[in-house]
């Protein structure tokens, strides 16, 4: 007998239908995965399982598990969630409580199905230190936070484990070892998952059995070896041709004039200590970083989750203040756009031939893959000429503000739920001086058209978008005052493969048409290698390693690097 089974499952809103006659059944200890596009009725189908969807929800057909129906009452069905089945849902962040420290709700979890987990048994398990225990959810990073989710999922034992994109947010490293922990558990205790990812690697290594869905409607499914191997429907071959895109990247110019140098730049936090009066020692988040950045050059940042980088990109933009070292700004934009330069992938560009040459960044060396030499490198230090500004963090100019954007890793938690998503994406045109009604809504339209969604949504409210659709208005925000430096924190770890390519073409052509830099911060290192001119490897709050892509990717000299090149997954075809 099936642990789970979807007899005709539908789900409607009004007269919109989200799931139409979904089918199929779901064995105790197995393994099953769910992919499709953002939109396409996964995250709705896994509420409809927990006893979640929305009031006023239409809902057609039989939920059946271990051999019961689904209970309609919300108390009855409040026993099954936690103790029989439990869910890690998308962004951690909207669903962890903000006023509680993390181990209190582990704690929690575990009294509410009536079982009394270890909590530091349980950290330790999804990869982090039990004095995160003691922490708030803002306190940690994004990676962080989803192994929380995960840590107070299992801490009620369950049977059945929903896991919606739960290693979306996680570096290489973490996300093999989340993968191998959930296999582990399942194999132990013979618990059952449903797997819902836009990963198809992901998917392909943890499932046994596949369902593709599209538009709330089931294309393929069987086991996994067959679905990824030899596929029956044209959609899932779309899909697994889209899973690694071939983009067409563009070459900064040969003269690369300057555009920010970060010098010496450290940001600490307090920690708290064994008494309110007795103060823990400060973390570096970020300690010592140096790096240079060129007009339409993009760099890219990578490391383990909590290494530094979303704080780095923060003070960058202005959101948070640097306690040592400066950030200078240069000059203003050039009053037309750079014309395109293309090349094939800036990961085949040949390299020198020395491949290892170590430079001095303060105190602590910096392993260099290859000679690369940006503007303000080879001379140090800079001088602050006429034209450039001087910061460090959140004393950025207001006349510059519009000159950097940053689109956030949690795009939910970026927007405000009570104002529509077209008033959200104008918003940073304040910063324009003098712009028209009639020049906002074409700058608005443009930007959602190009991200690949219609300008008839924007009357919509952030809650009514998959997560997928709301990275990518995230990105159109970021976009509409067209400014000279974007920080893309994690830019399409939310979009399902088939958009993917087409984010990261746009983020090309817009950088070849306009000079854009951008400073790229990800886990995915297929998509930095398509989009970076230079890459920086960051560990605990120091930048340990920097090169071009095709040497940093094909001669590591840093052990983290190597690790990270490790942990990748293998491709689905």
């Amino acid at each position: 007998m099936p642990l789970l089974e979807l007899q005709n499952l539908s789900v409607a809103f009004g007269e919109n239908a989200v799931l139409s006659g979904v089918s199929y059944a779901l064995k105790k200890g197995e393994r099953f995965g769910i992919i499709g596009e953002s939109g396409s009725g996964k995250t709705v189908m896994s509420l409809a399982i927990t006893g979640l969807l929305p009031e006023g929800t239409q809902r057609g057909g039989e939920i059946v598990f271990d051999g019961t129906p689904l209970p309609r009452n919300e108390r009855d069905m409040a026993r099954l969630r936690g103790s029989r089945i439990a869910m890690v849902f998308q962004e951690p962040m909207t669903a962890l409580n903000p006023l509680m420290r993390v181990g209190a709700q582990i704690a929690e979890a575990g009294s509410l199905a009536g079982t009394n987990p270890g909590i530091e048994n349980l950290l330790r398990e999804v990869g982090l230190d039990p004095l995160h225990a003691a922490r708030y959810p803002h306190e940690l990073s994004g990676g962080q936070r989803q192994r929380v989710m995960i840590a107070i999922a299992l801490a009620g034992e369950p049977d059945l484990l929903i896991a919606d994109e739960p290693t979306s947010a996680l570096d290489l490293i973490t996300q093999r070892r989340i993968l191998d922990l959930i296999a582990e558990v399942c194999d132990r205790r013979g618990m059952a998952l449903l797997f819902i990812s836009h990963d198809l690697k992901a998917v392909a290594t943890l499932c046994q059995r596949v369902l593709v869905l599209r538009r709330g409607e089931v294309v393929e499914q069987g086991r996994a070896a067959e679905v990824f191997g030899t596929p029956s429907a044209q959609y899932t071959r779309t899909l697994i041709a889209a899973a690694k895109p071939r983009i067409r990247a563009v070459a900064a110019p040969s003269e690369p004039r300057p555009l920010l140098q970060v010098e010496n730049l450290a940001r600490h936090f307090r920690q708290p200590g064994r008494a309110w009066f007795l103060p823990g020692a400060p973390f570096a988040a970020v300690d010592g970083v140096s790096f240079s950045l060129a007009q339409s050059e993009s760099v890219a940042i990578v490391g383990p989750s909590g290494c530094g980088k979303t704080t780095l990109a923060r003070i960058i933009a202005g959101l948070d203040r640097a306690d040592g070292g400066r950030m200078v700004f240069h000059g203003a934009a050039s009053s037309s756009p750079l014309s395109p330069h293309h090349r094939t992938s800036p990961a085949e560009e040949p390299g020198p031939t020395d491949t290892s040459t170590r430079v001095e960044n303060g105190n602590r060396p910096r392993i260099k893959s290859g000679e690369v030499q940006w503007w303000g490198e080879r001379s140090g230090r800079i001088s602050a000429s006429v034209d450039a500004t001087t910061y460090r963090g959140s004393d950025l100019p207001r006349r510059l503000r519009r000159d950097i954007s940053l689109v956030f890793q949690d795009p939910y938690g970026s927007f405000d739920p009570r104002l529509e998503v077209g008033r959200a994406v104008a918003e940073p045109l304040r910063l324009e001086p003098g712009i028209t009604p009639a020049e906002r809504l074409k700058r608005v339209a443009e930007s959602v058209e190009a991200v690949g969604l219609s300008p008839a949504l924007l009357n919509r409210y952030p809650h009514e978008f998959s997560g997928g659709q709301r990275q990518r208005l995230a990105i159109a925000r970021a976009l509409v005052t067209r400014p000279r430096l974007v920080i893309l924190d994690e830019p399409v770890s939310a979009l399902d493969v088939s958009l993917r390519g087409d984010v990261l073409t746009l983020l090309n052509r817009l950088r070849a048409e306009y000079g854009l830099a951008y400073l790229v911060i990800s886990h995915d290192l297929d998509m930095v290698r398509s989009v970076s001119d230079r890459v920086l490897v960051m560990e605990k709050g120091q930048i340990v390693e920097e090169g071009r892509p095709a040497d940093i990717f094909e001669h590591p000299q840093h052990r983290l690097t190597r690790e990270l090149l490790a942990a990748r997954l293998p491709d689905v075809a």
